[in-house]
């Protein structure tokens, strides 16, 4: 009698703990982002300063820092754009959503880069080639707002096709962006 009330505890316990997730790699994936800023090594900018720098907080507020020295800008020697949002991970895609951008022109707060694309030598064209050789996941339009490729109703997502605690390679819009923990 004994055997057949075990028996069946004893399998519904079997049960519920086989079906219980025991490694939950979400979580600690999203501790390998938040851990570090990550720094973009596939960019052309000449120093650690210029290189753009994406954050992703505990507390899901994203940033990307993009600093760069202009030429062919005019008067204009250094543009400077903060790229803000919330971020989510769901272990293999980042969706960044709630984006905003400001803007610095020579230090100087800006409401957009369109002063300096219509001073850089070759326009739009030429300076989204500028813009790309900094950070190939961002892009500029004609009034002179950044955007990051692949912007949908302010949300955007990045395939992560690496995350490890020092490597973060992520693909968007048809660009590839490697990050280095920094």
């Amino acid at each position: 009698m004994r055997l057949k009330f075990l028996l069946p505890a004893f399998m519904a316990v079997l049960l519920f703990a086989c079906s219980k997730k025991n490694d939950d790699s979400g979580s600690a994936n999203e501790e390998k982002l938040t851990a570090s800023s990550w720094q973009q090594t596939n960019t052309t900018a000449a120093t650690s300063d210029q290189k753009p720098v994406a954050t992703f907080h505990a507390n899901h507020d994203f940033s990307l820092n993009l600093n760069s020295a202009v030429s062919g800008a005019g008067s204009s020697s250094s543009i400077g754009a903060v790229i803000t949002g919330n971020w989510s991970y769901d272990g293999s895609d980042i969706v960044i959503s709630n984006i905003s951008v400001s803007y610095k022109i020579n230090g100087t707060a800006a409401a957009n880069l369109k002063a300096v694309i219509d001073a850089y030598a070759g326009g739009l064209v030429a300076f989204n080639t500028f813009v790309n050789a900094y950070c190939n996941l961002l892009q500029a339009d004609a009034s002179g707002n950044l955007t990051i490729k692949g912007v949908s109703s302010n949300k955007v997502t990045w395939a992560v096709n690496q995350l490890t605690s020092s490597v973060l390679v992520v693909a968007s819009a048809g660009v590839s962006a490697s990050f280095a923990a920094k």
